[in-house]
């Protein structure tokens, strides 16, 4: 069909098989035999019912609110100082910048004979 080869034989994406993946497919929902036919074209569906899903998605929140618990937060004080900082180091930086636009814009209009 194509008179060249349209990947090159170097840099191809990696695979399940040569990644060290093993064999099984990386796809979201895997084919478990559920075949359904509408108007000649047939659709996979995952495996997993309703209830098996609201109940992954139950453990899942349960689990990430263990995590935000075990989080040491920062204290009210660490946030203000903390925001100090960076205010400070933008108004820096942004005048650092600022000026060294300017001394270097005016550097190249002098050298260019601009203004």
């Amino acid at each position: 069909m194509f008179p060249y080869r349209p990947v090159a034989p170097t840099a191809r994406a990696a695979v399940s098989k040569t990644a060290g993946w093993g064999f099984e497919s990386l796809l979201a929902c895997h084919y478990n035999g559920l075949l359904h036919h509408s108007e000649g074209v047939e659709f996979l569906t995952c495996g997993e019912d309703k209830m098996e899903q609201v109940d992954r998605a139950k453990q899942f929140v349960g689990e990430a609110r263990q995590e935000l618990k075990r989080i040491t937060w920062p204290t009210r004080k660490q946030i203000v100082s903390s925001t100090w900082i960076v205010l400070m180091m933008v108004i820096i930086m942004g005048l650092f910048f600022g000026i060294t636009d300017y001394v270097i814009g005016k550097l190249v209009k002098y050298i260019l004979g601009v203004g």
